[in-house]
């Protein structure tokens, strides 16, 4: 039997390697979030952090991000700048009512424990639990949001709650509350 030269046996550990590789990444992409969770998902669960205004970790569960809303984005630059320039904002206006969004989703959500009704998909793309969070009264802390003028009514995606949601936006814009009364473009 022949001996495997050593450029020979470098260049197969690079081979099997990188099939090794291809092969991890194809798993990843075929294995979703919700094929790895046994059970049903919890009807309440306590927010532990929130990230910013419409994203929270939830005991159990991890991140969710809340169906049907979009608050400012206050750290992703390129998001900020897309919703810069749907709502007629300046840039700084819109980090502006992503901290006020963020700052009000604290005080209200933060070591609450809420109520988890969840959107038409379970995962987004980026492995986040869909959900709308429900205050202890049993009001809807995603219209509240719209309402309040710290989050715009997500268009992108259908679900259940989308009308009433968008009529709750074009109160809020007619009305000049939150981000409105910045904004240029209204919806």
């Amino acid at each position: 039997m022949r001996r495997m030269a050593g450029s020979d046996r470098r260049t197969t550990i690079k081979v099997v390697l990188v099939a090794g590789l291809m092969l991890a990444v194809v798993l990843g992409l075929l294995v979703r979030p919700e094929s790895l969770r046994r059970g049903p998902l919890p009807e309440r669960g306590r927010v532990r952090y929130v990230y910013d205004g419409d994203t929270v970790a939830v005991d159990g569960l991890g991140k969710v991000r809340l169906v049907g809303i979009d608050a400012m984005d206050g750290y992703n630059e390129r998001r900020a700048r897309e919703q810069a320039g749907r709502h007629g904002l300046e840039l700084v206006e819109v980090k502006k009512w992503a901290k006020e969004g963020t700052r009000f989703a604290k005080e209200t959500l933060e070591n609450k424990t809420v109520g988890l009704e969840y959107g038409p998909e379970l995962y987004d793309d980026y492995g986040r639990v869909l959900a709308y969070v429900e205050l202890e009264d049993g009001s809807d802390f995603d219209l509240l949001m719209i309402r309040k003028g710290l989050a715009a009514a997500y268009r992108k995606f259908p679900h259940p709650r989308r009308q009433s949601y968008l009529e709750a936006e074009q109160e809020a814009c007619r009305g000049k509350v939150g981000m409105w009364q910045d904004a240029r473009n209204p919806p």
